[in-house]
């Protein structure tokens, strides 16, 4: 027998995902900056840098964030969505004011 979703919900989240979701915990501080911020996650792949409105900026390899630190001191005040994908390919987003 088929089963139908008539209640028009969408899609449904998987269980996986959910508890990823509860147990990826990326640390950012301080927000707002006025230019460094420290990353508390070990197990960096990357981490993507945009604008509000979704330009990507950079791209910093792990190699590139040393000790945990991210050098946001080349970008005006604006507001930066950063996107820190972990070794496991789970993205943990975050918003960072940077002020000037």
């Amino acid at each position: 027998m088929n089963q139908t979703n008539s209640s028009n919900c969408g899609p449904a989240i998987g269980l996986r995902t959910i508890i990823e979701q509860q147990t990826s915990k990326a640390v950012l501080y301080p927000n707002p900056t006025t230019g460094e911020v420290y990353i508390d996650v070990t197990n960096v792949d990357r981490i993507d840098i945009f604008d509000i409105n979704g330009r990507r900026l950079a791209v910093k390899s792990a190699n590139e964030v040393i000790g945990g630190l991210i050098d946001l001191s080349i970008y005006n005040q604006s507001i930066l969505l950063l996107n820190v994908v972990d070794q496991q390919g789970i993205n943990h987003h975050h918003k960072i004011i940077v002020i000037k």
